[in-house]
């Protein structure tokens, strides 16, 4: 019988085998109208579109990513200010790795709830394959999507029944590995002077780090990142999250929200999330996996996950709309007589929406904010926070690891089984 020692070995083996599972996905070839075609609620509308180009040699038609777009918006609006400005804030957040672009509903739904008229955009440039790290893809789908947000979508569209008074601002983003493809081709200047984008929004990006990034090249463009003070999923904070924060730039504008998840026994993986699941897959609407197989829970708590995902969407509303304000003194600063030395960003913009992200335990479940010049502290290794967790009781400890064990196996199975069904279509 295993210890619980031995779990995280477990873990990582199951991890690799369930994200195999889902090499075998192949993409539909089936194309989406423009048009909504499903409201979740009485103002927020959302759609698919499989992202089409035709290619320079043979002349077909290739597709080269898969979006789904969320917007709040009324035409029967009265109140003017609440449509001042569709589609003016549209943010592109790539997924996760083996992620789809229908598994962050209920946070995309929230973002747009809290701000009306922005798009936010989920999008997967490769889709039916489990890898998300090309930054020459992402940038691809990126620019189209900037060419193109007329075409598909209503709101965008440049007629009689939208009001665009403003620029439009395009955000890139990403869940873990997008965030990181996002970034690369930011510092490799892929999106090109044109298409550049005016921000970054990171939901955990990985990996941050000198393995990955160019030393001593910080990104060029205003950043927002939601990151955690724990490892988990094998996801080290420090080339997370706190990774884009320390490769970002003060003088452009940076902020990075920690969320504190010292609390999370990291068994929740094998309990049905039984436990509290404040993790690096806390994001997506089930936590990242295949089927029944859940590798990287989300929260399971409701009340907890709709405070934090409030948070998260009130905080880009407020990124973007510090962003565009910073765009404006810009303009005014490079007015002859004009000049200012204020800082883009300051803390007190940016006050986290909540404190803390459950009305449990509040001096565990801290939200940290850090800003411009601030230093995060460097965290230990990944066997050092695991040493200075609670220990159980024997009894509970030995109930705890037979239990654990039996799930493993179970899942292990079950993991390779779906791998070997997969494996038949690749």
């Amino acid at each position: 019988m295993a210890p619980i020692s031995n779990i995280s070995l477990l873990n990582k083996v199951f991890f690799v085998l369930c994200l195999l599972s889902r090499l075998g996905t192949t993409p539909s070839n089936t194309r989406a109208n423009a048009d909504p075609t499903g409201i979740d609620n009485a103002s927020v509308v959302s759609n698919h579109v499989d992202v089409m180009i035709n290619e320079t040699t043979t002349g077909q038609e290739q597709l080269i990513g898969k979006i789904k777009y969320f917007y709040s918006y009324d035409p029967n609006e009265t109140d003017v200010s609440k449509n001042e400005s569709p589609c003016s804030d549209i943010v592109v957040m790539g997924v996760g790795t083996a992620m789809k672009v229908d598994d962050y509903d209920a946070l995309s739904q929230r973002v747009v709830e809290k701000a009306p008229g922005m798009v936010f955009i989920v999008s997967d440039s490769n889709p039916g394959r489990m890898i998300k790290l090309s930054p020459e893809q992402y940038a691809l789908l990126f620019k189209n999507i900037q060419q193109r947000v007329g075409e598909w979508i209503p709101i965008c569209r440049d007629d009689a029944n939208t009001t665009n008074t403003k620029q439009r601002n395009f955000f890139i983003g990403g869940h873990s590995a997008s965030g990181q493809a996002a970034l690369v081709a930011a510092q490799q200047k892929l999106y090109g002077e044109t298409s550049a984008p005016n921000g970054f929004i990171g939901l955990d990006p990985y990996d941050i780090s000198s393995k990955t990034m160019v030393e001593n090249s910080p990104f060029q463009i205003p950043t927002l990142d939601w990151g955690f003070t724990k490892t988990t999923c094998l996801v080290g904070v420090d080339k997370a999250a706190k990774g884009a924060y320390d490769y970002s730039s003060p003088s452009m504008g940076r902020v990075l929200y920690r969320v504190d998840n010292a609390n999370d026994d990291g068994r929740s993986v094998f309990d049905n999330g039984s436990t509290d699941t404040i993790e690096h897959c806390v994001f997506t609407d089930e936590g990242c996996g295949v089927g029944f197989i859940t590798v990287c829970p989300t929260e399971s708590n409701q009340t907890n996950r709709d405070v934090l995902f409030d948070a998260i969407a009130e905080s880009i509303q407020i990124f973007v709309t510090v962003v565009r304000e910073q765009q404006q003194e810009q303009e005014q600063e490079e007015q002859p007589g004009n000049s200012s030395a204020s800082s883009p960003f300051s803390k007190q913009q940016f006050v986290p929406p909540v404190e803390t992200y459950t009305s449990a335990n509040q001096a565990q479940n801290n939200i940290f904010l850090y800003v411009g010049n601030d230093i995060v502290m460097v965290e230990g290794t990944a066997e050092e926070e695991e040493k200075a967790q609670p220990s159980l009781p024997s009894q509970e400890q030995e109930q705890s690891s037979s239990t654990s064990d039996q799930m493993v196996v179970s899942r292990l199975l079950g993991g390779i089984l779906v791998s070997l069904v997969f494996s038949t279509f690749i």
